[in-house]
């Protein structure tokens, strides 16, 4: 349990309020179908895809624009080792594997509404995620969770840079905010190096390049499920 005061909470969304990454993984599994059906080895995809989606979100930012515009220019790049263009009904059918995530609705995971609800009683509560801002701030107000920050900040990165100018935008405390989020990545190494506290809640379903080793902090706080912030932050 932390000093009984009140704390900032900047809280990440994806995978951390509601499910993403396995929508992404069922998305890149539709894909690996068709490029198996044309005759890859399934087991190229997944770096191919990765390659095109790092060239996509340097332009447009993390989110399913750029995602699906890393799994048309994967297509491209195998039919072209057919020695061929890609028809129109094959690009269709790449675009209908990423069609979920598109969607506004979001599947809450387990106790995050009365976490907040509880948590907003107490402290600041600032949404801090990364993606397309009409869209994620559209996930936001379908998942019935908007009304309990007091903020909402959608940025193409977070890294400490990023995390500095939250500090001075919000006039922010560091030494009483804290991030909280499933990645090592973006959430927590660049918070604890902004000079922010982090709360670490690993996921099931954490994209696999938002991963790499937790910095060593005695600001850092590790958890297993979102409700026990209730206690941490009580």
């Amino acid at each position: 349990m932390l000093p009984n005061q009140r704390h900032t909470l900047l809280i990440d969304a994806d995978d951390t309020l509601w499910e993403n990454d396995r929508h992404y993984r069922a998305s890149t599994v539709c894909f690996a179908d068709l490029a198996q059906a044309l005759g890859v080895d399934r087991q190229r995809v997944q770096p191919l895809v990765d390659h095109y989606e790092q060239v996509h979100i340097n332009i447009g930012g993390f989110g399913p624009t750029s995602f699906t515009a890393a799994l048309l220019d994967t297509w491209q790049h195998l039919t072209h080792e057919f020695g061929r263009e890609p028809t129109d009904a094959e690009l269709d059918r790449v675009r209908a594997c990423t069609g979920r995530l598109f969607s506004p609705q979001v599947e809450l995971l387990p106790l995050v509404a009365a976490t907040l609800d509880h948590l907003a009683s107490r402290h600041a509560l600032v949404m801090v995620t990364k993606g397309e801002p009409e869209f994620q701030l559209a996930k936001l107000q379908g998942s019935g969770l908007a009304g309990y920050f007091e903020h909402a900040r959608v940025l193409a990165h977070k890294d400490v840079a990023a995390y500095q100018t939250l500090v001075t935008d919000l006039a922010l405390e560091p030494a009483v905010t804290w991030m909280v989020g499933n990645s090592p990545r973006s959430d927590i190494n660049p918070a604890l190096r902004a000079g922010l506290g982090a709360v670490y809640i690993p996921s099931n379903h954490t994209w696999h390049q938002e991963l790499e080793p937790l910095l060593p902090s005695p600001r850092l706080r590790v958890l297993n499920r979102f409700a026990q912030l209730i206690d941490l932050f009580a």
